[in-house]
């Protein structure tokens, strides 16, 4: 029965995120043809574009760590890198761009009863339960797991819903997971997250 609940959860889940992309997507406004030009002015254009490009071409975002052990953990994760996940429970995978590699646990493909995926995600997900482990490397728009017992080791640039009994650290700065409260993780954390606020000085009082 939990097994079941487990399922139907992550499906509810994923279906309201879907939809949620789909209506955050713009509209594209209907676009008019551009007068041709001849192929030496195409030319004489390309050049100094090009050479603008690559000066602005921005640089690699920068990685980061993420190792998390816990119990009771529950997780979602969306990013690109490289990820090792082992313990006991199940998890749901969607809409890989890589490559990944699983050990004991077992390919659900037939859900309990009851439990129907919708179209949209038919193929595109999925789903693993037992004791083993997960190795993927590449970029996921949605891994979820709930799990007995677990560790997570991952590199790259990701966002982590985490929540279960236990601890991490991410690129270096400790974590501390709570049951019954979810906690968003930036993997690595911005800039702006770990700069130090200035704050004046308070002015000494003279005592008289």
């Amino acid at each position: 029965m939990r097994k079941l609940a487990i399922i139907g959860l992550c499906l509810v889940i994923l279906g309201v995120w879907a939809v949620a992309q789909n209506e955050s997507k713009p509209q594209l406004a209907p676009t008019t043809p551009l007068p041709q030009q001849s192929a030496q002015e195409q030319n004489q254009n390309a050049q100094p574009q090009n050479t603008q490009q690559n000066a602005q071409k921005p640089s690699a975002p920068k990685e980061g760590t993420l190792s998390v052990e816990a119990q009771y953990l529950g997780f979602f994760s969306r990013g690109e890198g490289t990820l090792t996940l082992k313990g006991k429970g199940m998890f749901l995978l969607s809409d890989l761009q890589g490559s990944y590699s699983v050990s004991g646990f077992t390919l659900q493909e037939q859900l309990p009863r009851g439990v129907q995926i919708p179209p949209q995600w038919r193929g595109r997900i999925k789903i693993y339960y037992g004791n083993g482990t997960l190795t993927l490397k590449g970029k996921y728009d949605a891994l979820r797991g709930n799990f007995r017992v677990a560790t997570i080791q991952f590199r790259g640039n990701a966002a982590f819903n985490l929540s279960g009994v236990g601890k991490g650290n991410n690129s270096g700065k400790e974590i501390i997971l709570y049951p019954q409260a979810t906690q968003t993780v930036l993997v690595p954390e911005p800039k702006w997250v770990t700069e130090d606020t200035d704050v004046a000085p308070v002015p000494k009082v003279k005592s008289r």
